[in-house]
């Protein structure tokens, strides 16, 4: 009698793989009955051994069903990821599956996977799995701070990012786990992710460990946790940390050297403004490495009216500093943003001074408006009377120069009516002259095609006698010029011929000599057959 024959082995193991993945268990049990069947083949495609395909599956039955085969091997990863089925259940939040795995004293819960570098502690921390995270802290030979390879992140560090506060707790119930561990790349520590991601339970439950740090900086933007939540603009967090007698207000970040008070100034966060005023070691005046501006003159450059009047309540702020990089104060800043709101804040103070010159374009705030074209803003510093509105820049041009040149006529004519007192520059003040005109203020209204409108001329005798010089040197010079272009005009017209045309050339063809006279007799009657 003939022996039976035996099944396709290929096929019994693509059948055996897909029994496990749909959890068909009696067809597993008849294909491991198969003496050629292994119970930790993989498939070739994702390289997946039957215990990997049910965890990602969650078939918990068919786990068990696996783990009781004497040569199962749980802690074989898959080829394509490097992952674990203790992995796959931390990944997918399979609590019972995670269970059946940690019950066996040959499996290994700190192994790291291929890509990633991540544990099955670390799967869970960044899930968001809180009750397979548990079963894993329960086990003796966990190691909690283990980081991945990619970031260098820990399970808590990666639990803070997203905010899982849960899993946040469980890791820092153990005294194992270091609150202050930072990621390699950039080096944030959880406080500062969670303070950046706005997560309030998680940063309580770091300041409620006593070995945290809180005043400690990143190592590429030189952040602490404040300067984190200013920036995000995360105010109750702020509040949280500025509560600490051990968090430095004023320590400025080491990129562009800008404090907590300063980065709120930016952002325009009144809120986080009045917490950091409120105390008394705050410097309101500190001003930054990169640009050199202070609070005050970045909420003025950036139109933050509601914190220009905070920082305007203190005693101590200074409202004449100037920026390192461009030389100007916050009324010019203002002034060239045309803040209407802001500069008449700011004029409101004695102390203000509105002729103060830039270092990068030797303007005052009246020309750095008058440029703009803001009209309610020369309005406002024009009533000011300390404003001395005949201060030249550079190139000799006044703030009503600089109207006329951009067209902003409007401008120009309020800058032209009289001013009812306007104090003389002499060496005793502190408002720079600047130097007489040049050649390029002169001529500037030319090269961009400006003139002064008839309006100007009707208040001649109210302009001041430095204004009306320049504008009288202008008027002057544009007569020069266009004489001076008549007359080229004219030279040329003298002294170029006039075009000779073809008709012409039929009655002014003139031989060369004698042997020419008859080509050209014969050319003359050809032009005048084509002609007609």
């Amino acid at each position: 009698m003939d022996s039976p024959a035996k099944p396709n082995t290929r096929f019994c193991r693509e059948l055996f793989l897909w029994a496990v993945y749909y959890g068909n268990e009696g067809m597993v049990k008849a294909l491991l009955q198969l003496s050629d069947i292994n119970p930790n083949i993989k498939d070739t495609i994702y390289g997946r051994t039957p215990l990997v395909w049910a965890a990602v599956a969650g078939q918990e039955g068919m786990i068990k069903l696996l783990l009781e085969q004497e040569d199962i091997d749980p802690n074989i990863p898959d080829t394509k990821n490097g992952q674990t089925p203790l992995m796959w259940a931390a990944i997918n939040g399979h609590e019972g599956i995670a269970e059946c795995f940690l019950g066996r004293e040959d499996v290994n819960p700190n192994t790291k996977e291929a890509q990633h570098g991540l544990t099955a502690l670390g799967w869970a921390a960044t899930r968001g799995h809180d009750r397979v995270a548990k079963l894993l802290l329960q086990q003796e030979d966990i190691n909690p701070n283990i980081p991945d390879t990619w970031y260098g992140r820990t399970p808590l560090l990666l639990a803070a990012i997203d905010g899982y506060e849960k899993i946040a707790e469980l890791l820092l119930e153990r005294e194992d786990v270091n609150p202050n561990t930072g990621e390699n790349r950039g080096g944030r520590s959880p406080l500062m992710w969670a303070a950046h991601r706005g997560h309030e339970g998680v940063v309580e439950l770091l300041l409620s460990r006593e070995d945290i740090c809180p005043d400690i900086a990143d190592s590429k933007h030189g952040r602490t946790p404040l300067l984190w939540a200013v920036v995000a603009g995360h105010h109750r967090i702020a509040q949280l940390l500025l509560e600490r007698g051990d968090v430095n207000p004023n320590f400025p970040d080491s990129k562009c050297g800008r404090t907590a008070l300063g980065w709120a100034a930016v952002v325009g966060n009144c809120g986080i403004v009045k917490l950091l005023l409120a105390r008394e070691d705050v410097n309101p005046n500190a001003g930054e490495i990169e640009h050199g501006r202070t609070p005050l003159a970045w909420a003025a450059s950036k139109g933050h009216k509601g914190v220009v009047m905070l920082l305007l309540e203190r005693e101590d702020i200074s409202v004449n500093i100037a920026d390192t990089k461009r030389g100007r104060t916050p009324l010019g800043w203002a002034a060239m943003g045309g803040y209407g709101g802001i500069v008449e804040l700011l004029l409101a103070r004695e102390d203000t001074n509105p002729n103060a010159l830039d270092t990068e374009c030797g303007f005052t705030p009246l020309m750095l408006a008058a440029w703009m074209g803001h009209k309610e803003v020369v309005k406002l510093l024009f009533e000011r009377e300390d404003l001395n509105p005949d201060i030249q820049d550079p190139d000799g041009e006044t703030a009503l120069q600089l109207a006329v040149s951009q067209r902003h006529e409007e401008v120009a004519k309020l800058l032209t009516q009289p001013k009812r007192s306007v104090p003389t520059p002499n060496a005793s003040d502190d408002v720079p002259e600047g130097p007489g005109p040049g050649r390029r203020g002169l001529l500037q209204c030319f090269t961009r095609r400006s003139r002064v409108p008839l309006v100007y001329l009707s208040q001649f005798e109210s302009l001041s006698p430095t204004t009306q010089a320049l504008l009288l040197s202008t008027m002057i010079l544009s007569v020069i010029l266009s004489v001076i272009v008549i007359c080229f005009f004219v030279f040329l017209a003298r002294t170029i011929p006039p075009p000779v045309l073809p008709y012409q050339l039929l009655h002014h063809c003139p031989p060369l000599d004698d042997r020419d006279s008859a080509y050209t007799d014969q050319l003359c009657t050809e032009m005048s057959l084509l002609l007609d």
